[in-house]
Parts: structure tokens; sequence; C-alpha cells
């Protein structure tokens, strides 16, 4: 790092200066009196120890001269962005002040230490975007992909947008840049399982087929039918029952023999669909549950009718599933 000694020459003659003129308070003769520690610390080349009580200088109260003295102690520990940051505040001041000599030093001092200054260029990653930036764990924001830094290693860290990290160390040297290529880790292929070789593939349900709602729809209405018939023949028996002596058992008006063999053929009717009726919605459950059925294998064809038996009054079911 290079010694100023004609720039520091004059600092401790203007602390002197500082000092005659300090006015005869408890906080201005303790902002002297660091001031004057910190030029014996910077004589002695105690350059973090002379750069802590600057700092309080300027704290108590700032001024050209007091930040000039902080920015080469800075500059001497390496920390160049701070120190152009110092020397551009003391400039600024000394300008707004009439100081013409103090703005002077503080440019000289700023035209120094400017063009060593590293830059840091961020490169963002192709087809993403940078959502966060960290330079040593703390927050940064990088204009123009290039920021200003302090000489030495500096980790760089950036997250994209669905969490991907990245994260690299680059050394910084004076006088250059150093450029940093985000890549950010590929997104993970999403999980799928393969079934086992020979495994049978899981059973797939289907919904019933047209044929399954037309067998499944006849045998609802063949049960609801039976019922009806047995319903109406059971109440044409108790009526005729009621019409004769001894509860229907003998002694009955022959006139009531056709209504009472009405009532009976509708009983036995009404019996015999009501099985038909159950056994067709048997037939369309077992239909949709073997149709629904996944098999490499062609199914064989479905057929199934429904005919009236010889005889009347009944009705059969037959078919192939």
């Amino acid at each position: 790092m290079p010694v100023l000694p004609r720039r520091w020459a004059s600092l401790v003659v203007a602390g002197l200066l500082l000092t005659g003129t300090a006015r005869a308070d408890d906080a201005e003769a303790r902002r002297t009196q660091l001031y004057r520690e910190g030029t014996d610390l910077a004589d002695s080349g105690q350059w973090t120890e002379a750069a802590a009580k600057f700092e309080q200088v300027v704290a108590i109260r700032s001024a050209p001269r007091a930040l000039i003295a902080l920015g080469v102690a800075e500059e001497h520990l390496g920390r160049l962005v701070r120190a152009k940051k110092t020397f551009t505040s003391a400039a600024d001041d000394a300008h707004a002040d009439g100081l013409a000599g103090d703005e002077r030093a503080a440019r000289d001092a700023l035209a120094e230490v400017a063009p060593r200054i590293p830059r840091l260029q961020v490169v963002p990653p192709a087809g993403a975007l940078i959502a966060s930036l960290a330079i040593d764990g703390a927050d940064a924001t990088v204009t123009s992909g290039v920021m200003d830094i302090d000489p030495g290693d500096h980790t760089v860290t950036a997250f994209a947008a669905d969490g991907r990290k990245f994260e690299a160390t680059v050394r910084c040297l004076e006088q250059s840049t150093c450029p940093v290529t985000v890549v950010f880790p590929a997104l993970p292929l999403p999980l799928t399982v393969a079934p086992r070789p020979g495994a049978p593939a899981p059973p797939r349900r289907s919904g019933p087929s047209v044929g399954v709602i037309i067998v499944g729809g006849i045998g609802i209405a063949a049960t609801g039918t039976a019922l009806a018939l047995w319903a109406s023949g059971k109440q044409q028996e108790n009526s005729v029952k009621a019409k004769c002596p001894n509860g229907g058992t003998s002694g009955c008006d022959p006139s009531l023999q056709p209504a009472a063999d009405a009532s009976r053929e509708k009983l036995l009717s009404g019996n015999a669909l009501f099985g038909v009726g159950l056994a067709t919605i048997a037939v369309s459950g077992v239909w949709w549950w073997l149709s629904s059925r996944r098999d490499d294998a062609p199914a064989p064809p479905s057929a199934i009718g429904i005919s009236p038996l010889p005889g009347g009054g009944y009705v059969g079911v037959r078919g192939a599933l």
C-alpha cells in the first residue's frame, strides 16, 4: 500500500491548527484529543487503531480534514471502496465550505485511489434471472453488471427465483476486473417409478358401457314391474277373501272365481318377473366388472338376450360374457 508522506505531514499540521482553534467545550476537547491520538497511531503504522480514532472524530463533528485523515487510514487498510467514498465526501464538504486547499487535497487523494479499485463483474446465467445477490454475506446490487470492490477474496452468493443457489469465491486484484459467471444447478427431473419387469399393470376401471346400462335398466324396470304386479295381485286376492265366508277357504260364490284366478296369476307373474329383474341386474354388474378389467389379451365379444319362455308369463336371459 502506498505511503503518502507529504499528504500526511499536511494533515498533522492541520491537526495542530484544529487544536489551537477548538472551542473550549468537552466535546471539542475530546475530538481534538482523539485526532491527535489518531495521528500518532498513523505515524507508527497502526492503521486499524488510527482509523477507529478518526471515525470517532468524524462522529463528534465531521470536517474535510478529519475525513481526509480517515480516508488515508482506510486506504492503508485496503478498504479502497470506503476510502473513495470518504475522499468524495471530504471534497464535497470542502467545496461547500469554500476550503480550496482541503478540496484540492481530497480530490488528489481520490484521483490516486479510484484507479486502484477492482471491479467485480457478475455475469447472469442464460435464460434465468438473479432474484437476490450477496457479496461476503451482505446484500448487494450490481448496476450494469459491475461494482466496485476491495482487493482480496470475496464470496459471491446468488439465488434464482425458484430457490436454486449459486456460490463461488473470487480473488480480485487492484486495477483489474474480476468476472463471476453465475450458473445455477439444473432443475431436478420429476421422479417417476417404472413398473417392475413382468409385473402386471394395475387394474383400470372405466364407466359402464351402453350395453351394461341397457341391461341394467331392463333389470330395474322388470323388478319395478314385478313389485307392481305382486302388489296388485295381493290387493285383489284380499278383496276376494273378504267377500267369502270363512276367510275365503270355502263357501265362496262361484262368480268370484275369475277374480281369484286373476289375482293368483298376478302374484305368480310378479314373483317370476322379480327373480328375472334381480338376475338381470346381477348380469349387468358382472358384465361391467369384466369389461372394465385391464388385460393385454383381447376380451371375447359379449352378447346377451332376453326372450319369453314357452308357456307365457315368464322371460329368460341368455348370453355370453
